[in-house]
This record gives C-alpha cells, sequence and structure tokens, in this order.
C-alpha cells in the first residue's frame, strides 16, 4: 500500500505539470474540497520584527 506522502505526491505530479507550464515562479494552485484556485503573488517583503 502507498503511504499518505507518496499518494499526495502522485496526485499533485498533473497540477505541478500545469503549473510549470502555464505559470511561473509567483504562481501557486491551492486546492481545496469544492474548488481550485489560482494565484500570483504580487509583491512579498520580509518582516524583521526586531527593529
Amino acid at each position: 500500500m502507498a503511504s499518505l506522502h507518496d499518494s499526495l505526491h502522485d496526485a499533485a505530479k498533473p497540477l505541478i505539470a500545469w503549473l510549470k507550464e502555464h505559470g511561473n515562479p509567483h504562481t501557486q494552485i491551492i486546492v481545496k474540497d469544492d474548488h481550485v484556485k489560482v494565484t500570483q503573488d504580487v509583491m512579498g517583503l520580509p518582516i524583521d520584527n526586531n527593529t
């Protein structure tokens, strides 16, 4: 029997292939039980909370 990790990896392969063809390094796919969403980050900055 395949492990949960292997099962998830196999399920994600087609989405990863789609993302490589249609996305860029800022694109992500969010999968929920009732929809799939493709998003892209517009801007991101690390915040140093020690200042």
